[in-house]
């Protein structure tokens, strides 16, 4: 079953295969209010949008209006509608389609591809039946004017200064992420306050695990900062470059005496992201190779996810560790660079 999910505040539209995502988010069945949440972490105009006016989905009845349907409700119990508009609560008193997008009604919704932009249906123009009269005024009101400014005397028309533009240095729009960031990592003078084993160095401004120190899934290099709230987000940028075995590494939050929320990618009893110590939180089949990806640690209160290159590929409650802590990483005799680190606030 696919549906089409259309946002146009946030500009956005995305298909979404019903059994794909159940099966992404480990549940059987998939309510409006998993859905919601899956596309709000994949993507953060979404995630500030429902955190500033609350986004609730809607569908088009028979009538051509747009009804919202309750958070708790089972996709499949709406197998029968194809298109689903996500509205903002300053939007709802917009209750037809054709006063929201240019969706056609039901019997013939049409499926845009994600590059059409979606513009506001125009109502019939009151004056149509009246171009002819409506064209002939014009045409009359241009003549006069041209009568008028022809009697005029001839004035000087200012000459605009040319305005020189340095093309060597293409301007790129600013990158901005909706979330604050709390720190960010600066390695390029040396590992600057970082503290861990002798396996980690900085070479190349980047963060370097040599693979040779067995850290038995515990934290081993700790960022110098310290969250004030237990609320956050990690987000590293890690390649692997080599496997020693039973090898393993990942993100760590919320850190007391080396031990914490961690995430990662094990190579031990299998080829998969998990969370440690937990057996009862399925596992995710994952094989990073040596290519880069971006792994992302949340934690709201007991709620934690993890996800892989935009992709939430684990999921859980976890009660063990409530405080702030602090953050890092660990690598167990596998060699790894890391570019990038990141605390969001959440």
């Amino acid at each position: 079953m696919d549906i089409l999910i259309i946002c146009q505040e946030a500009g956005f539209r995305r298909n979404i295969n019903l059994s794909i995502l159940e099966r992404e988010l480990g549940i059987t069945t998939a309510t409006f209010r998993d859905l919601l949440r899956h596309l709000t972490t994949a993507s953060p105009t979404l995630q500030l949008l429902n955190r500033t006016n609350e986004l609730v989905f809607h569908y088009v009845n028979q009538d051509g209006r747009l009804v919202p349907v309750r958070a708790g409700d089972s996709l499949r119990t709406y197998a029968s509608q194809q298109t689903f508009f996500l509205l903002s609560s300053h939007e709802r008193v917009l209750t037809t389609v054709e006063s929201y997008s240019n969706a056609p009604r039901p019997h013939s919704i049409q499926l845009y591809s994600p590059t059409q932009p979606i513009h506001p249906r125009r109502s019939p123009s009151r004056f149509q039946g009246n171009k002819f009269y409506l064209l002939t005024i014009a045409i009359l009101v241009l003549i006069l004017i041209g009568v008028v400014f022809s009697r005029l005397p001839a004035q000087q028309q200012p000459v605009a200064t040319p305005t020189v533009v340095d093309s060597s240095t293409p301007t790129q729009p600013p990158v901005t992420n909706p979330l604050p960031i709390l720190y960010k990592a600066d390695w390029s003078n040396g590992l600057n306050g970082w503290n861990g084993a002798s396996d980690w160095s900085v070479a190349n401004g980047m963060l370097v695990d040599n693979g040779s120190g067995p850290h038995f899934w515990r934290l081993s290099i700790t960022a110098p900062f310290n969250p004030k709230t237990p609320n956050y987000a990690i987000e590293s940028q890690i390649q692997v470059v080599s496997v020693g075995g039973c090898s393993s590494f990942g993100l760590v939050a919320r850190a007391v005496d080396g031990s914490g929320e961690q995430m990662g990618v094990n190579f031990c009893e299998c080829n998969c992201a998990g969370l440690w110590d937990r057996d009862d939180v399925p596992h995710y089949d994952f094989n990073p190779g040596t290519n880069w990806h971006t792994y992302r640690l949340e934690i709201i209160n007991t709620s934690i996810k993890f996800l892989i290159d935009g992709v939430t590929v684990v999921s859980a409650d976890d009660n063990r560790f409530i405080t702030p802590g602090s953050v890092g990483l660990w690598c167990d005799t596998m060699a790894i660079n890391v570019r990038s680190f990141i605390v969001y606030a959440l």
